[in-house]
């Protein structure tokens, strides 16, 4: 609720200097814009450790998924894609 409010004050404010102001509507617009994206989480836990760096995040989500997609002879997965996958 309190996020649909301050989003149609933001609206109505800038409407309002678009109309009247604009200068002051095009430095708002401006000053909205050079701000950097907020960062949704400061770190992601992998095998009970924290990681931060993006690096780190980009192996650890390559591991991930590697192990996700691995192939084995006990898993039933001996088609001719899964062999070939399991060598590379």
């Amino acid at each position: 609720m309190f996020a649909n409010e301050w989003l149609t004050n933001e609206h109505d404010k800038l409407d309002s200097l678009a109309e009247i102001d604009q200068n002051s509507f095009w430095k708002v617009v401006n000053a909205k814009r050079s701000r950097k994206p907020e960062v949704p989480c400061k770190g992601m836990a992998f095998d009970g450790r924290v990681v931060t760096e993006a690096t780190e995040l980009i192996a650890d989500w390559r591991d991930y998924f590697s192990n996700i997609y691995k192939f084995t002879e006990d898993s039933g997965s001996t088609t001719a894609i899964g062999k070939q996958l399991t060598r590379q």
